[in-house]
């Protein structure tokens, strides 16, 4: 119960920024203010700076995850179902709310050998 407390903490300090990514797509964010009635679609899969991990930007993270919890239960603007790449991001929120690790990060330390 704690660790969603904190979560839920952490969810309303992140702001909604956008920013330029290393190795792929950012996250598309509603322009305009308050609350918009429908989102965009997503214009290429998550980077790295979205996805956990050792490369994971813990700003971009949050930020995805607030624009996930506000957003995620709102029709497409174009009135489409969602693209491969809006599925993409969908699939790596069910991850990271998974909490199972990053594709790069073992999930045990490796074994030592003596």
């Amino acid at each position: 119960m704690r660790r969603a407390g904190a979560f839920l903490l952490a969810l309303s300090l992140a702001g909604c920024t956008g920013g330029t990514s290393q190795d792929g797509a950012t996250l598309v964010l509603p322009t305009g203010e308050g609350p918009g009635t429908c989102r965009e679609h997503q214009t290429g899969p998550p980077s790295t700076e979205y996805a956990g991990g050792a490369d994971a930007d813990t700003a971009k993270v949050l930020t995805l995850l607030r624009y996930w919890k506000e957003n995620s239960d709102k029709p497409f603007c174009d009135g489409q179902n969602p693209t491969d790449d809006d599925q993409a991001w969908a699939a790596l929120v069910e991850r990271l709310l998974d909490d199972e690790p990053a594709p790069d990060t073992p999930s045990e330390p490796a074994p030592t050998t003596t």
